[in-house]
């Protein structure tokens, strides 16, 4: 898998040194904090002034959704070379508001649809 840096170049996921490879993954989950905060404001009169813009709230929900794909293959090389990221981890555990499976709900509409005599 690539990695693609701040400078626009292209690197292989295993070839990022340890501290650019956990930089990394903290700043995802950075980002992943930001979305969330984005996604759950309603933005006033006075932050749209002193922001100058709307908050983007399409552009906030793509990242979250795509989160967990994205951060997956930094997490796996990072145990693979036994990096200690249980500080970020820990964030990322407060941000979903979760450290455990999430308990199963069925989604009717995929039944019905995918179960139809």
């Amino acid at each position: 898998m690539n990695h693609l840096d701040k400078d626009g170049n292209i690197i292989l996921i295993a070839e990022m040194s340890d501290e650019h490879l956990q930089n990394t993954i903290r700043y995802f989950v950075k980002r992943l904090r930001g979305a969330k905060d984005i996604f759950n404001q309603t933005q006033n009169p006075f932050d749209k002034k002193l922001y100058g813009r709307k908050f983007n709230k399409s552009a906030a929900g793509e990242y979250i959704e795509e989160f967990f794909g994205k951060v997956g293959v930094y997490v796996l090389e990072a145990n693979l070379r036994n990096l200690d990221i249980k500080e970020t981890l820990d964030t990322l555990r407060i941000i979903v508001n979760r450290d455990k499976a999430m308990p199963m709900v069925l989604d009717v509409e995929y039944i019905e649809y995918n179960f139809r005599e």
